[in-house]
């Protein structure tokens, strides 16, 4: 796993040489940020497995947990290499958008919201860094195809866990039909948030060659009809 680990980071430093300084400085505080979702996630997967009622929505929250984990350290240590090659601080700040989503999926797991912290993390949270993770993909298999096998890992466990909140979320409002209308309110003020976040972050996604114009588009496409909360319902 070590030597794993230490050659996938040789091949971040080579793809950094392919790369121009503004690009290398964009590449990194766009990894951070991505291990900043993941780690969000990693909590809020551990709050929803405390509230969960089944034991197989527990595991699979669990499991989730660790996943986010290791796409944290996985991001996050990508995002040291660059730091180390441009001379950047290697602390990045959560952006506001993130953080207040990080304290809602708390908040709801604290009352007990399993839906309305599902809506929040699995849907708005990962299905957008789904679609952000598809595009930084997608650059990188045009810069020699670096970390193929690691990225393709992450983008498949990222997909489980967006589809799996989705089918969740059903359920909770199969069971609990009541909490229709404060889902729609939430997800109404969560796609705002979203449109946000793309905005401040629209110069890092510029200078990292990531076009962003569609995310919200794609994060749309991507989401079923008929799910409260999101903009097909």
């Amino acid at each position: 796993m070590a030597t794993g680990f230490a050659e996938s980071f040789i091949a971040v430093r080579r793809l950094a040489g392919r790369l121009q300084p503004d690009e290398v400085l964009a590449m990194h505080r766009l990894l951070a940020i991505m291990a900043h979702g993941e780690h969000i996630a990693m909590e809020g997967a551990r709050l929803q497995a405390q509230i969960s009622s089944d034991t197989e929505t527990r595991k699979f929250l669990t499991r989730q947990a660790r996943h986010e984990q290791f796409h944290s350290f996985v991001f996050s240590s990508a995002a040291d290499v660059m730091a180390s090659l441009c001379g950047a601080p290697s602390n990045v700040p959560v952006p506001r958008v993130m953080a207040l989503w990080r304290s809602q999926i708390a908040l709801a797991t604290q009352r007990r919201q399993l839906a309305e912290s599902l809506l929040i993390q699995q849907v708005y949270l990962e299905g957008l860094g789904q679609v952000i993770l598809m595009q930084v993909d997608a650059n990188l298999a045009l810069l020699g195809d670096p970390l193929r096998s690691l990225r393709q890992l992450i983008l498949r466990q990222e997909a489980q866990h967006h589809a799996f909140g989705l089918r969740m979320l059903a359920r909770e409002v199969t069971q609990n039909p009541a909490v229709i209308p404060r889902l729609e309110r939430m997800g109404r003020r969560l796609l705002g948030q979203a449109e946000e976040l793309l905005d401040e972050l629209a110069e890092t996604f510029s200078a990292a060659d990531t076009p962003h114009d569609n995310y919200i588009d794609e994060l749309c496409a991507q989401l079923p009809i008929g799910v409260p909360g999101t903009p097909g319902y």
